[in-house]
């Protein structure tokens, strides 16, 4: 229970704001400094309890929307802590609301009929805000299943997709995940006329076979090798550039697909820096794979004049491999 709390003021904590967290130590204090008057019987606090209470409930939500809120755009990540603080202010409103007419009211008057439509107004509320409240989780419960649906689908499609698998296998039978992508071979990337040359002379050289030694025809070979490897590898890097971005929109769960294919999109990321670069510099794909790059590397996000850091996909590798 406590370390549910501690998580629960730690994670509002990182969301707020410094107004939001100079709100939240003066609510605090006055809460504080009105216990200490109730416990001394002092007139201050007896005389004025409407004006402290409302004043406590003002701050407090004053406090706390504006983390909550940033909270919220998280969708399902912190759906419970957004829950539990939505909660905890109808509560506060509750009594509050009861503090205030009973202490307005008196305690005989409070009985009368007259006041029974007033006395019915806490529980209309409290249903409204738990009907709110229980179609903000169904709505984020439901939109997490659908991204782990979407996201099984696509694990599944790598699998099964005949083109997918066809790409890849050109590009295993050239280049390894495990070795840097060769700076000499980007020409091949960029050049569009390149295939057309190598097609050409791989025509001439069936053709008239006895004009061209065997030497030939292998470095023709491989070089059309290496231009059908290198489209698997666009391929490949525009489908995770994808990827990222469906992730980015919330279309897609990465915590399912970090589990299941982060080794990989990591490992083509970091090994064609050369590639990524030299299309970057074309006119046009100057943001080529920047949704990529946010998903491997990391994303600073600004929430209420705080910089939160966001772990990507290869520091949190790096720090797993450590931690085995």
């Amino acid at each position: 229970m406590w370390s549910g709390l501690q998580g629960l003021l730690e994670t509002t904590w990182k969301y707020a704001a410094r107004a939001d967290c100079a709100f939240g130590i003066f609510l605090v204090g006055i809460i504080s400094f009105g216990a200490i008057l109730a416990l001394l019987n002092h007139p201050i606090f007896y005389d004025h309890i409407i004006i402290w209470t409302v004043g406590v409930l003002f701050v407090y939500f004053v406090a706390i929307i504006p983390p909550v809120k940033r909270m919220a755009d998280r969708r399902d990540e912190l759906l419970l802590y957004v829950a539990i603080w939505g909660i905890i202010s109808l509560t506060a409103f509750i009594i509050a609301f009861y503090v205030v007419f009973f202490v307005a009211t008196g305690a005989s008057s409070a009985t009368e009929t007259s006041w029974d439509r007033v006395l019915n107004f806490p529980p209309v509320i409290a249903a409204v805000v738990g009907a709110g409240l229980g179609w903000y989780v169904h709505q984020q419960l439901s939109a997490k299943f659908h991204r782990t649906g979407n996201s099984f689908a696509l694990v599944i499609q790598m699998r099964t997709s005949s083109e997918f698998i066809s790409h890849t296998k050109k590009l295993a039978a050239v280049y390894s995940i495990f070795d840097p992508f060769p700076s000499t071979d980007c020409e091949y990337a960029l050049r569009n006329n390149k295939r057309v040359e190598l097609d050409q002379l791989r025509r001439t050289i069936s053709a008239h076979p006895e004009k061209h030694d065997a030497t030939a025809k292998l470095k023709c070979l491989n070089e059309l090798a290496k231009i059908e490897a290198i489209e698997g590898l666009k391929y490949l890097l525009n489908f995770y550039e994808f990827m990222a971005f469906a992730i980015q929109a919330a279309d897609l769960d990465e915590t399912l697909l970090y589990e299941t294919i982060s080794p990989h999109v990591v490992g083509w990321y970091n090994q064609t820096k050369v590639l990524r670069e030299a299309l970057s510099e074309r006119p046009g794909d100057k943001l080529a794979f920047q949704h990529l790059e946010r998903l491997v590397k990391g994303y600073k996000e600004t929430a209420a004049r705080k910089v939160i850091d966001f772990d990507g996909w290869e520091k949190r590798l790096a720090h797993e491999a450590a931690n085995t």
